[in-house]
């Protein structure tokens, strides 16, 4: 499945909640996907602390970081993932991780 998606160039969505790995959907092509981002983080509602998350996508994390959180976007710690995920997802992913405001 994974060679075949690699084949289409399809980018996964998933989400990583208490342990466990949920399929939020599929996207063709990078710029729909990172669109995609930006509208999931707007759903989730206001944030309290928020960590641009990738895999040697330096330009994309900050350019991310910058459109979700606009003028505090230097306040955004950006971070590459462990090598350990990074061997799962592959190379230029981009993802956040948050938390939500109570």
């Amino acid at each position: 499945r994974a060679r075949i998606g690699a084949l289409l160039r399809i980018k996964p969505f998933v989400e990583v909640r208490n342990g466990r790995v949920l399929d939020l959907g599929k996207t063709r092509t990078r710029r729909k996907g990172i669109a995609q981002l930006q509208q999931l983080l707007k759903g989730l509602g206001e944030w309290e602390r928020l960590v641009i998350l990738h895999t040697n996508a330096d330009d994309e994390a900050n350019a991310f970081a910058k459109s979700v959180a606009g003028r505090h976007a230097d306040d955004v710690p950006i971070t590459n993932v462990t090598t350990v995920i990074g061997t799962h997802i592959g190379p230029n992913a981009l993802g956040f991780a948050v938390i939500l405001k109570a």
